[in-house]
């Protein structure tokens, strides 16, 4: 590799990394936020997790929604769970157990691979 693809490869790992350790410096500030600004921050993880799993559950394959999927039918199972229970580990079990019995039940298989 060319010495520019190192020196990009450096300048992106350095702005990474300061960016990341900005947070961890200015930890102890955080008391000094306004209230409104501290409870919003609370909400940041489950809107980055949220982000991150939904778009799949609602289009499994990238086209459109299909709601009878089973990967969505599942999701929706395990937020069923995930709601009565509280509990992840509940959770977790009946999104697998879903999404293997309704992958073996439903058509538009979860393994199916265009061909």
């Amino acid at each position: 590799m060319t010495s520019r693809v190192w020196a990009t490869v450096l300048i992106v790992g350095v702005g990474t990394y300061v960016i990341r350790a900005v947070f961890f410096v200015f930890a102890d500030r955080t008391d000094r936020l306004p209230e409104t600004l501290q409870r919003a921050l609370r909400y940041i993880p489950a809107a980055a997790l949220s982000a991150l799993a939904i778009p799949p559950l609602l289009r499994p394959d990238g086209d459109g929604i299909d709601p009878l999927h089973p990967v969505t039918l599942a999701g929706v199972i395990a937020a069923v769970v995930a709601f009565r229970t509280r509990s992840v580990p509940w959770t977790i079990v009946a999104g697998l157990a879903g999404a293997v019995v309704l992958d073996a039940v439903l058509p538009g298989s979860i393994n199916a691979r265009p061909g």
